[in-house]
């Protein structure tokens, strides 16, 4: 249940962000209002959004140990030092 109440907040955030840049996009660039795609299409845009977030958290999270190691080692030697 909770996870579906996330992922529901987080598809709302995902929808009121987009329509937010939509809106200043056109306020500011003078863009004519882009004509209103079908539910298929923005449900592919969504799962397209969610891929590409998907995917580079991943990538985030597997590459910290790798980066954060160094500054763990470091502390470890200055404790050890004391």
């Amino acid at each position: 249940m909770e996870a579906a109440l996330l992922a529901g907040g987080y598809l709302l955030r995902v929808w009121m962000v987009g329509s937010y840049m939509q809106h200043v996009r056109e306020r500011a660039f003078s863009t004519p209002t882009s004509k209103p795609a079908g539910a298929a299409a923005q449900a592919a845009a969504v799962g397209r959004l969610l891929a590409w977030k998907i995917m580079l958290s991943a990538g985030a999270l597997t590459t910290l140990p790798s980066v954060s190691w160094a500054s763990w080692f470091y502390s470890a030697c200055q404790f050890a030092s004391l």
